[in-house]
């Protein structure tokens, strides 16, 4: 929708490939981290701009999807350790499509966590490797067209993936040589 309201989404590189880690640990399991930024007000409307991810533990899926006040506390904590200038700009389900179609269940998550119309949600689906954001809108999560990916030398959210990095993992290297391009070029 182009107006007074249209929103897009920016997502720094670094994030995104954040995400891809967290869903390639467990195909089958529910993660959630936390999407951190700012917004930036334009005559078309707001956008939204993720430089950050910060993955909540504890939390429960058993029947509804609860946060802990030791995942928040942990967080917070995640926040001000790595992360300045951010705001909390939205929320990422990963895990097996049959979970993330759960809609009253995210939904009711999203306005009690994630209120107002500028908070969004990322879901990305672990077995076959999608992914959409959705904005609320008209008391729904509404599945927005696309997000652009933007580069920059993110140093925080490196910072945080290296000192968070779940040894187990056998990490496929993200070896792609248009991104690594990009990426020394920034850092030039």
């Amino acid at each position: 929708t182009i107006g007074a309201h249209s929103k897009i989404i920016y997502v720094e590189d670094y994030v995104m490939t954040f995400m891809k880690q967290l869903s390639d640990k467990d195909h089958t399991s529910c993660r959630v981290a936390i999407l951190l930024g700012h917004y930036v007000k334009t005559d078309e409307g707001k956008n939204i701009f993720i430089k950050g991810a910060v993955e909540m533990k504890d939390t429960d899926f058993s029947n509804e999807i609860a946060f802990s006040d030791e995942g928040w506390t942990s967080i917070y904590e995640n926040i001000k350790n790595y992360f300045t200038d951010v705001e909390i700009v939205g929320w990422s389900l990963i895990g097996p499509e049959f979970f993330l179609e759960g809609g009253e269940k995210v939904r009711k998550i999203h306005i009690d966590y994630f209120a107002g119309t500028d908070k969004t949600l990322l879901k990305m689906d672990s077995m076959e490797k999608d992914e959409a954001f959705y904005l609320y809108e008209n008391n729904q999560l509404v599945k927005q067209p696309g997000y652009y990916i933007y580069y920059e030398k993110n140093e925080e959210m490196q910072n945080y993936m290296v000192e968070n990095k779940e040894v187990v993992s056998e990490e496929k290297s993200y070896n792609d040589k248009t991104t690594r391009k990009i990426r020394s070029i920034v850092q030039e």
